[in-house]
């Protein structure tokens, strides 16, 4: 009575495989990706329909996107000679503008990092917008809660984005209750992409990988820093990171993300308004250009300019991140650049925080090494994310060099051109490159076993 005739079972197994393939051919992927996820949807029944559906990226649908064309267009724009030609007319296509700002600092230390967050919670005077991957809840982001939980008494609006999967509030009964109380307290706080909603919508491989704190709408911090003592301390064996600093209209488009992503897991009764605002630039201000990535943005934006200024550079590029595990036609980009004689820079730390990512670092700087790019390991953990170009300008952000912060995550990053932060940046490359040791004690080169991981860098 309760039996399932198989053949209807393998009908329906069918049908899935033919939704899935279709949807995969319109999908914008590789010809590559495209042919292995065929094999896997195919050949492994409905294994392969339930790892795709869960892993693969899926783009918010057009009412949750962040409109970059409505939200980021200002009255007035501002533009940058320092940026080519070709590449201003790229973002342009893409609706990326200029933003003004001024006030400017580039944050090279964790105590320097924990002090700027700790004075401005403590400064606040209207709301508080904080998007962290990580919120842990020892003694240093403690001390950053009590702050957060005197300022709600004080009547200001305090909103917290954090990630399920970076915090562990899916696992940790401990991190729940934390999180629980300050709720009960009255802060605002959300974590993105839970468990449940991300089998839902297709996100469950999806991070919000963004690191924002913004201060009455008008003061911002954006950079690699997470809430956590493994980034707010000078302890030993912490992750050296660091933050750029900036007020103006740049402010004010962060201030949107924030609320994007926000209106996006809150209830509608939660919901923030968008900021309506006008520009209004002074005679020494600056013009910096915010690249958001992730599936609220309609194409691989970071990605496409990324590679773009590192295919146009003339002399250097110089790229500072704890991991680097490029895609494949980046790792190429990267290859031909050093090979026509730009000179090609990669820094990354000696050991991360895994074997996984050690060996997928090591695998990727060994290829790229062979074309003539130098690989620079740091002793320290350095988890600063930074492209700097020809000593002209400079992406500034939370974007990993790897496939998953490239193309998976929800990310941040700006370019800035001005020769005062082009110079802190420079300067803090040069630190990294006396702190620096000439070889990875340990590593073996098994090529198997390189090819196989490289398997797992979506996931990774």
């Amino acid at each position: 009575m309760f039996e399932i005739d198989n053949s209807y079972f393998g009908i329906i197994i069918i049908l899935l495989q033919i939704i899935s393939v279709i949807s995969l051919l319109y999908r914008d992927k590789s010809l590559r990706s495209q042919l292995l996820w065929i094999f896997l949807i195919l050949f492994t029944n409905l294994w392969g329909v339930c790892l795709y559906w869960l892993i693969t990226l899926k783009k918010r649908s057009k009412a949750d996107s962040f409109s970059l064309k409505k939200y980021g267009a200002i009255t007035n724009k501002c533009d940058d000679s320092n940026i080519p030609a070709k590449l201003h007319q790229l973002l342009n296509e893409y609706y990326i503008k200029g933003y003004t700002y001024n006030n400017q600092k580039f944050i090279q230390d964790n105590k320097s990092i924990f002090k700027a967050l700790y004075t401005s919670i403590k400064s606040a005077k209207k709301s508080i917008y904080i998007c962290s991957y990580i919120f842990s809840f020892d003694k240093y982001n403690a001390l950053l809660a009590r702050e957060l939980l005197k300022k709600k008494t004080e009547g200001i609006k305090v909103y917290i984005i954090v990630d399920a999967f970076g915090t562990n509030t899916l696992l940790s009964p401990f991190k729940i209750a934390r999180l629980l109380y300050m709720k009960y307290k009255g802060i605002s706080i959300k974590a993105f992409s839970p468990l449940t909603k991300g089998l839902a919508t297709g996100s469950f491989n999806q991070r919000n990988h963004r690191k924002m704190y913004i201060f009455d709408q008008e003061i911002c911090f954006i950079g690699g820093a997470n809430l956590s003592k493994d980034f707010l301390s000078n302890q030993k064996d912490v992750w050296q990171d660091s933050l750029i600093n900036f007020s103006g209209d740049l402010t004010l488009f962060y201030a949107n993300l924030f609320i994007s992503d926000w209106n996006f897991i809150a209830s509608k009764k939660q919901a923030i308004d968008y900021i309506d605002y006008k520009a209004t630039a002074d005679d020494d201000y600056l013009c910096a250009y915010p690249i958001p990535l992730g599936p609220d943005v309609y194409k691989e934006i970071y990605f496409n300019v990324v590679s773009v200024a590192i295919a146009r550079a003339d002399e250097c590029v110089t790229i500072v991140s704890p991991y680097f595990v490029p895609p494949h036609s980046l790792l190429e980009i990267i290859k031909n650049a050093s090979l026509s004689g730009v000179k090609i820079i990669v820094i990354i730390p000696r050991t991360t925080d895994g074997r996984l990512m050690n060996r997928l670092n090591y695998s990727y700087t060994d290829e790229v090494k062979k074309c003539g790019v130098d690989i620079i390991y740091t002793k320290k953990k350095v988890h600063s994310k930074l492209v700097l170009i020809d000593h002209k300008f400079t992406f500034i952000g939370s974007v990993n060099f790897d496939y998953r912060s490239l193309l998976i995550n929800y990310e941040v990053s700006s370019i800035f051109s001005d020769e005062k932060i082009v110079s802190e940046v420079e300067g803090f490359v040069n630190k990294l490159k006396s702190d620096s040791v000439n070889k990875t004690d340990g590593y073996t080169g098994w090529k198997i076993v390189d090819k196989a991981t490289r398997l797992l860098s979506p996931i990774a």
